[in-house]
């Protein structure tokens, strides 16, 4: 039997891959409220938000560093999910995507990175919030 190596793929290992950074292959986190700002704790996580109501994610203040964070949201439920963010961010959104950005339909997600300690990338498939 060969021993394995630091990078093999852990495949049939339960939770978070030990390779990897930290939150990084974690299960994704459900969350039920109808309103959460994002923060550091999910950074390299994938959130399922239940929009069981209508739910706004916050993108928070701008940071006094500039730390990456990625995140990956998931409209996981009828209602809708709206991404919003405070005055002095900016989001670099789609050209077609208007503020606040709202996840087109249950099952859609976006990726949002910060890049900046004041700018996000936002990346999914959002429905024109001014139709």
């Amino acid at each position: 039997m060969r021993r394995p190596f630091a990078n093999d793929i852990h495949y049939n290992e339960p939770g978070p891959d030990p390779d990897l950074p930290d939150g990084y292959g974690a299960r994704p986190r459900q969350i039920a409220a109808s309103s959460y700002t994002l923060g550091a704790a999910d950074d390299m996580r994938e959130l399922l938000f239940a929009c069981t109501q209508d739910t706004t994610v916050a993108i928070p203040a701008p940071a006094a560093t500039d730390t990456r964070l990625d995140i990956f949201v998931v409209r996981d439920g009828p209602g809708a999910l709206t991404i919003t963010a405070p005055s002095g961010v900016k989001l670099d959104a789609p050209p077609e995507a208007s503020l606040p950005l709202k996840l087109a339909a249950p099952g859609n997600g976006a990726s949002l990175t910060r890049v900046g300690p004041t700018t996000w990338r936002v990346v999914g498939d959002f429905t024109r919030t001014d139709d």
